[in-house]
């Protein structure tokens, strides 16, 4: 999967080798985890069908001390318990390996400190020895969720290269004591299935030089985190139910990216999972695997997971109901306003022997105390991993889209879905935590942010969800928010993914990126209508007191103390009607650029908002403002983005726009800027106000169809055009150059269609 669901987990596994893991056609790896806090214990038939049971999870505390859970160090507590009875039914000769598991989603807090220098990687992998000795296991799984990108813990972006360090100090620590850990320790890995969240956090191709196998969680596709419903683990796309862009959304697209990469699968365990993840509310009640979920009242849960066990005990789900997807071979049950996605037996039957066909070296279950009584799935595992590989090649790799081939089109890498807590800010640094799956569009990010604001929905085509990082992230400031936006993100995109590698592009810089709702008008007039709504009013004021304190607002010192005043007093509409007298209220002020005007090379300054674009030429050694030039947006007759890739693989953008140079002259004038598509999306707006201009006539450019195509705009730019045919004062000298209706559109189908020219495109 592209990224996983309530934790994208790297699992590192060491254990010690035996007959049983030579790679022989029937003696491929089974892999099992035993949840410590579940109530079933796993019994010897269970056993005898692993080669790995992996114990999670120790507890790790911040001086890098292990314990058995509940803070023991020994068999005592519940945790203590079940392990006694693990080792204890683990008696004859053919029994599994046992390992024990640190980490996890909850207990990853002090990895990355552990791992941070040579001392504290040593003493870790130290206490894992002295454990492995204490309890007699055969080896460790740690499962950091995650380095660099963090999950319920922040990571830092040292963790990609540590954690490498760190498997170099276990493995360096197990050779160096190989006498008295014989026979050798092996160690391993575990990973999202996708190659996005891989980029972000692990150094694949250095980690592979270390272990000895890889565990892929291939599970999680779809969960309760979604709206949209979906299989949890699709072997194939069903190009009826999702997306073109939910191609990498299957374990078949997952594989071939892992085959296609790293030329050989046999280090790699296909994951399956022994659970199911179902939807409550969900509309309609024909019975399709694909449908949309909408959430309870609020406190009341959206769904979860269910074991197989319990799947086959529960009076809710009626199995005689079932259904089996032809496309995506899984099954599924829509009873009742709910839906159901799980394994069955057939299912993972199928999964295994994709496994086998494919040449991966065995399969990974998360996890074996979900099956049921009759050992059902465990069984279905067994009976199909025996024979030898019937595909060489098992993959055509020429028309496989890379990675590191092709930066700009990573958007359509939707990764797999991961129930995580996003963090949304709105301008002045006041978050909400969004629960929600990592390859949900911006779209669906935007609404539940909006929401959480106490935002009216129907509001929503105001604000935009951008990315953005502080202004100068070096410095320290006042407490306050000082950013600045690096794009807004489009639509289809996924926001924690685009966040996560622009971080991880960035992060040696010290740049971090969050993501900050703003909003994207910039005429007072249209503002000024929002202000009924006390969410709406919350965002607007907000902005516009960070763009005051942080000194981007230009005005007198009578100005300056009636809104300190205002603010002090709570009085935020009084502030805002000031804030829209004020010339230069509202403008966006980007990164530096380099520009022909008014000679070749300039380096300016920009801002954009209220109809303008605003150069200032900057000294280049002491950076002071020479002279700053303003363009007036109903004088651009088109603009464009040009695109350049060397063939170091280096890229930039320019924005390039015809401008009417008085007294009666066009200009071409060019801006080199890696923001050039949030320049142009800014230009777009502004146009779009310019056709809202009379107040009598309102003409609704939804922001849904400008993201999508320029042709969806356009139809509807022209259905409305009796709004609009004598709204427009387009020259401030009185010489209107647009003769017709059809000048206008032109002029906005030109950039919309320039614009979504780049729609994929990451700054």
């Amino acid at each position: 999967m592209l990224l996983l669901n309530t934790c994208i987990s790297l699992l590192v596994v060491i254990f010690l080798e035996t007959p049983l893991m030579a790679e022989t056609s029937c003696e491929g790896r089974v892999v099992g985890y035993l949840r410590s806090w579940s109530g079933d214990d796993i019994s010897r038939q269970k056993m005898a069908s692993l080669t790995h049971v992996i114990f999670a999870f120790f507890h790790l505390a911040e001086n890098g001390t292990l314990s058995v859970g509940e803070g023991f160090d020994n068999f005592e507590g519940y945790s203590g318990r079940k392990l006694k009875r693990l080792f204890d039914s683990n008696s004859n000769t053919t029994a599994p390996k046992i390992l024990f598991a640190i980490g996890g989603w909850g207990n990853s807090k002090f990895l990355s400190k552990l791992s941070g220098t040579d001392g504290s990687r040593k003493a870790l992998a130290s206490e894992i020895l002295r454990i492995i000795h204490k309890y007699n296991f055969d080896g460790v799984d740690i499962d950091w969720e995650y380095p660099v990108s963090g999950g319920h813990h922040k990571g830092h972006p040292d963790d990609k290269v540590n954690f490498v360090k760190l498997l170099q100090e276990i493995r360096r620590q197990f050779d160096e004591k190989k006498l008295l850990l014989t026979p050798k320790k092996m160690l391993s890995v575990a990973t999202s299935a996708g190659s996005s969240q891989i980029e972000v956090s692990f150094n694949m191709e250095e980690i592979m030089k270390i272990v000895d196998f890889v565990n892929i969680m291939t599970y999680d596709y779809y969960g309760e985190w979604n709206e949209l419903t979906g299989p949890c683990a699709p072997l194939y796309m069903n190009e009826n139910g999702m997306s073109r862009t939910s191609v990498s959304m299957t374990v078949d697209s997952n594989i071939k990216e892992h085959y296609c990469k790293y030329n050989d699968l046999g280090k790699f365990n296909l994951g399956v999972a022994f659970y199911g993840r179902y939807w409550n509310n969900v509309e309609g009640q024909k019975p399709g695997l694909f449908s949309i979920a909408r959430k309870n009242q609020k406190g009341k849960v959206d769904g979860g997971s269910i074991s197989y066990k319990d799947i086959r005990q529960s009076r809710e789900w009626d199995l005689s109901k079932a259904k089996f997807d032809d496309e995506t071979r899984t099954p599924f049950i829509h009873q009742n306003g709910k839906l159901l996605t799980y394994e069955n037996e057939a299912s993972i039957r199928e999964k295994v022997e994709y496994s086998r066909v494919k040449g991966l070296g065995g399969v990974m279950i998360w996890a074996v105390d979900q099956d049921d009584n009759d050992n059902s799935l465990l069984e279905a595992v067994r009976g199909v991993r025996c024979g030898h590989p019937q595909e060489s090649p098992p993959f055509n790799c020429d028309s496989n889209l890379r990675m590191d081939d092709n930066e700009d089109q990573v958007n359509s890498y939707n990764p797999v879905s991961i129930n995580v807590a996003l963090e949304v800010f709105d301008s002045n640094g006041r978050k909400v935590s969004i629960k929600c799956g990592v390859r949900d569009p911006s779209s669906h990010i935007l609404k539940s942010a909006l929401e959480a604001f106490g935002v009216d929905l129907s509001l929503i085509n105001h604000f935009g969800l951008f990315l953005a990082h502080n202004r100068k992230p070096l410095e320290k400031r006042y407490d306050g928010f000082d950013i600045i936006v690096k794009r807004c993100l489009k639509n289809f995109e996924n926001p924690y993914v685009s966040m996560q590698l622009l971080n991880q592009k960035l992060a040696a810089n010290g740049i971090f990126h969050k993501l900050v709702i703003r909003k994207v008008i910039y005429d007072p007039a249209i503002e000024e209508s929002l202000l009924f709504d006390n969410g709406t009013l919350n965002l607007l004021y907000n902005q516009a007191l960070n763009e005051f304190l942080n000194n981007r607002m230009d005005c007198d010192d009578q100005t300056k103390l009636s809104l300190r005043e205002y603010a002090e007093e709570g009085e935020k509409i009084s502030f805002l009607r000031l804030c829209h007298l004020q010339p230069t209220y509202g403008y966006e002020h980007l990164e530096d650029v380099e520009t022909n005007y008014p000679h070749p090379n300039s380096l300016s300054s920009i801002k954009i908002g209220r109809r303008e674009l605003i150069l200032s030429v900057k000294d280049r050694d002491t950076e002071a403002v020479i002279e700053s030039t303003t363009f007036r947006t109903t004088r651009i007759r088109v603009w464009k983005i040009e695109y350049n890739f060397t063939a170091e693989k280096q890229h930039s953008y320019v924005l390039k726009f015809e401008y009417l140079m008085p007294p009666n002259d066009f200009r071409w004038i060019d801006i080199n800027s890696s923001q050039a598509v949030t320049i142009s999306l800014f230009l777009q707006s502004m146009g779009t106000e310019i056709l809202l201009e009379t107040k009598n006539n309102k003409l609704l450019l939804e922001c849904d169809d400008l993201c999508k195509t320029s042709a969806n705009a356009l139809e509807h730019i022209k259905e409305n055009s009796s709004l609009i045919h004598n709204s427009l004062a387009l020259n401030e000298q009185g010489v209107d150059r647009y003769e017709s209706f059809e000048d206008v559109v032109g002029w906005m189908a030109d950039g919309i269609q320039m614009t979504n020219r780049f729609s994929s495109v990451l700054d």
